[in-house]
């Protein structure tokens, strides 16, 4: 997979590709997320999500924000080359990683009345990406490749019975959310793995 940028657009150099600011962000969380549970299991501090246990904050946000950012720096990079056609870059891809950003800082901020507005832009974004992957593949004709589609729109319904659980609108939400989400997300790698590993 190719991600040199030879003609090199006017603008800022970390939104030119998809996998640049996902890829920073990606790595930027799971620093993060271990040095929170090192301070907690080793100093004893506590910390407070948005309406979620500390576990079910992890469980969320290793599925649904470190997995996903790296999926969106992949394949918005990847999508690119298979169908010899753009995707994102400059400030469209700078409004989507926000879409993913702002979820993660929200759940964070301990304040329980954040929780739908994080979901909301967390289901907006799975939505977004969802589509900006698909409109190249169907202009493409590239009909094999939908199958990482409907795995992306899947997620996002697993996502949206996630936040379901949680609000208290669906009753086993919270475990079909992260298990499906989860199974999911190894589907995508094994997928997205055997159009990779043949060029090493």
């Amino acid at each position: 997979m190719q991600i040199s940028d030879p003609s090199s657009p006017p603008g800022v150099a970390w939104l030119r590709l998809g996998f640049r600011p996902f890829f920073l962000a990606a790595g930027a969380s799971g620093v993060l997320a271990m040095l929170a549970w090192f301070l907690a299991y080793s100093l004893g501090m506590s910390f407070s999500f948005a309406g979620l246990a500390p576990m079910t904050w992890h469980a969320h946000e290793m599925i649904y924000g470190y997995s996903l950012a790296v999926a969106a720096g992949f394949l918005l990079t990847a999508v690119g080359n298979w169908t010899g056609r753009p995707t994102l870059q400059g400030t469209p891809l700078l409004l989507l990683f926000l879409c993913w950003l702002v979820p993660r800082l929200l759940l964070v901020a301990g304040n329980d009345a954040l929780l739908p507005v994080a979901a909301g832009f967390d289901l907006l974004f799975l939505s977004l990406f969802t589509l900006v992957i698909t409109i190249p593949i169907v202009r493409a004709k590239q009909w094999h490749n939908l199958a990482i589609v409907i795995k992306l729109a899947l997620l996002a319904a697993s996502n949206l019975a996630f936040y379901l659980g949680v609000s208290g609108y669906l009753q086993q939400g919270v475990s079909w959310g992260l298990y499906s989400g989860l199974y999911l997300v190894m589907a995508l790698i094994f997928m997205l793995s055997r159009r990779v590993l043949p060029f090493f």
